[in-house]
């Protein structure tokens, strides 16, 4: 009742049947060969280590499907990254106006 008043979208899928929740399935196809590619630079049981990195690619990449970054659909915000302020970012952020960098960065 309390996702009917929060107009919530509740989906339920079957914990023996993972393939009946296909954003899910999709999401962990992604991350898998996102961790394939990078221990294919590292030492492969090093997974635990390059997860957090992947994650964070994936987080911070514009998805063509919905042409938006996964983190602001999900949580809301778009995650800063040191390479953006360095290179500059696609709204072009600038450093020296303190109080819009800061309510950009968070």
């Amino acid at each position: 009742e309390s996702c009917h008043l929060l107009k919530i979208d509740r989906f339920r899928t079957i914990s023996y049947h993972p393939e009946g929740n296909d954003q899910v399935e999709r999401t962990n196809r992604t991350l898998e060969s996102l961790l394939r590619l990078q221990l294919e630079r590292f030492e492969q049981d090093q997974w635990d280590v390059t997860l957090p990195t992947c994650l964070l690619a994936y987080w911070t990449a514009v998805h063509t499907s919905t042409g938006q970054i996964s983190a602001l659909l999900t949580y809301g915000l778009e995650l800063g990254l040191a390479a953006d302020i360095i290179n500059g970012t696609p709204h072009s952020l600038h450093v020296h106006d303190r109080p819009c960098f800061v309510t950009q960065t968070r």
